[in-house]
């Protein structure tokens, strides 16, 4: 809608996940419904029969409006908390070490997709369970909370 800013939006949503801000968006969406199944609920009330209407029923809803996206935010909240986050920060570089690591073992750094040269026989299976084992740079600072799976 033409009312509703991005920016805006994106400034009053920085942490939410994307279901959060589903959530938020099926929520107006909803809001706008409503509307206008009211509006038509009280046009049909004037009609004495709403299959041969005398007045023409005209909606005043076009589309969703920043003001259905603020009465949805009366209701969003974060799903994922800050210590979340940072969990799965440090298991995503937890990942993409072991995954550059168990690359190297497979023959690959190319870059192109297919390790190095076509079909290789020499993964490191044990690499490849061992993938969380080595600590990720900037893992540190999360190193005192507890273990994601635990």
């Amino acid at each position: 809608a033409k009312d509703v800013s991005i920016d805006e939006l994106s400034q009053a949503t920085a942490k939410f996940s994307g279901a959060d801000l589903t959530e938020i968006c099926q929520r107006a969406c909803k809001l706008a419904i409503r509307e206008e199944i009211r509006q038509w609920t009280d046009w049909s009330e004037t009609q004495t029969d709403v299959k041969n209407p005398t007045t023409e029923f005209k909606s005043n809803i076009n589309h969703i409006s920043a003001r259905h996206f603020e009465e949805a935010f009366r209701f969003a909240r974060r799903s994922v908390t800050d210590k979340d986050v940072r969990k799965y920060e440090v298991f995503r570089q937890k990942m993409l070490a072991a995954a550059s690591g168990a690359n190297d073992k497979i023959g690959g750094g190319t870059g192109d997709g297919d390790g190095g040269g076509g079909v290789s026989s020499g993964i490191d299976l044990e690499a490849i369970a061992n993938m969380g084992g080595t600590a990720a740079p900037g893992a540190a600072a999360a190193a005192e909370e507890e273990d994601l799976y635990a």
